[in-house]
């Protein structure tokens, strides 16, 4: 069979990962299909994903929805309840995935109530709260990196939860996360917790860098084929340095010999918003062996089909470009980073909102049903 991307990449030791999975996909046994034949080897999900899920699968909630109503279950608990049992479904079908990478990958990621960003105790309360509802070893909950997640991303670390830190777009707060998780192991150890057992990932988003350059009428979003290198990877790229640079530390050093797994950087937000670039450009130009890229469908799609061709140095003159690029992007660094992630965190609470408009509805309807009476 001839080599493709995807093939590739997992050679590589990139490992490929969905992002986003619906109820009615866990029924029909789509995601199994995935792992099995195009080696998915872990799931992402949000609140937009989850409100996406609830709004497109018109039936496949039909009987929890009734169960819920049932129970006179509100709205708040019930939305939390049926994006626990997803996560849950998705697990198990991960959980060969999980012990044969003996816990590398096969990971499920479900996020905390995003409406906690800004507060770090109650994160820390929700993170305790879904590991205990889910209840499943390969679970990770995500928290979104702003000041108030940083502190919690340690804290929770410090308790061994396994933490994906989401929505993270400048380097210097990706340098704050990774020493987040560092501290929370050191934290974790003097307690007596099996560090060997935590693991987390740093979600890093991409194409967001260029897609908010090109609306700001930056005049750096030129494509890789032009010659110029995207701001956005090379932005990520700068981001793997950094780690690098983290694991000869001697605060690092001393955390591996310990057992520690490194937190390793997740690719996120891999789709192209421009048109003109080719599906596959971000997760081509960030195969990086150790790193996880989280695909949509359609870019898992597209990498499937592409051909194997990766950069492995980047090509002649690229480490110029990478620096040129980065240099760009700081030009604009005060402005762009902390609007993302100030958009990304708004984006997911009216998310929520939506998705807790849908169950409050689907309960009204399924209550409705209970209280006809049966022929």
């Amino acid at each position: 069979m001839p080599e493709n991307l995807l093939r590739h990449l997992r050679d590589l030791g990139v490992s490929p990962w969905l992002d986003g999975v619906t109820r009615e996909e866990l029924r029909s046994g789509t995601l199994r299909t995935l792992v099995d034949e195009l080696g998915v080897s872990g799931v992402t999900t949000n609140p937009s994903l989850f409100a996406k899920s609830l709004a497109g699968d018109t039936s496949a909630y039909d009987a929890s929805f009734h169960d819920l109503a049932s129970r006179d279950i509100g709205p708040e608990e019930a939305a939390r309840l049926l994006a626990a049992e997803d996560a849950r479904y998705a697990c198990d079908v991960l959980t060969a995935v999980h012990k044969h990478s003996h816990g590398q990958d096969g990971w499920v990621s479900l996020e905390v109530d995003p409406r906690l960003a800004d507060d770090a105790r109650a994160t820390l309360a929700d993170v305790r709260a879904l590991a205990w509802l889910v209840d499943r070893p390969n679970l990770m909950v995500k928290i979104p990196a702003t000041s108030a997640g940083v502190s919690a991303i340690a804290d929770a670390t410090a308790e061994g939860h396994h933490i994906n830190a989401t929505l993270i777009f400048s380097v210097d707060r990706y340098r704050e996360v990774l020493d987040a998780y560092a501290h929370g192991l050191q934290r974790a150890r003097a307690a007596g917790i099996e560090i060997t057992e935590i693991r987390s990932v740093a979600s890093l988003f991409v194409s967001r860098v260029d897609a908010a350059l090109a609306a700001a009428g930056a005049p750096h979003q030129v494509p890789p084929a032009a010659g110029s290198m995207l701001p956005g990877i090379a932005n990520a790229r700068s981001a793997h340095r950094a780690f690098s640079e983290a694991m000869r530390t001697a605060t690092w050093a001393e955390l591996l010999a310990a057992g520690a797994n490194p937190q390793r950087l997740l690719w996120a937000s891999t789709g192209v918003k421009d048109p003109t670039l080719d599906p596959s450009t971000y997760v081509r130009e960030l195969a990086l062996p150790g790193t996880i890229a989280t695909m949509p469908p359609e870019t898992l799609t597209a990498t499937a089909t592409a051909p194997a061709q990766v950069p492995t140095d980047g090509p002649p003159g690229s480490r110029h470009e990478e620096v040129e690029a980065q240099r760009a992007l700081e030009q604009v660094y005060g402005d762009v980073m902390p609007r993302l992630l100030a958009d990304g965190v708004r984006q997911f609470q009216k998310s929520w909102q939506v998705a807790l408009a849908v169950v409050e509805e689907r309960l009204a309807a399924a209550r409705g049903d209970r209280k006809r009476p049966r022929r």
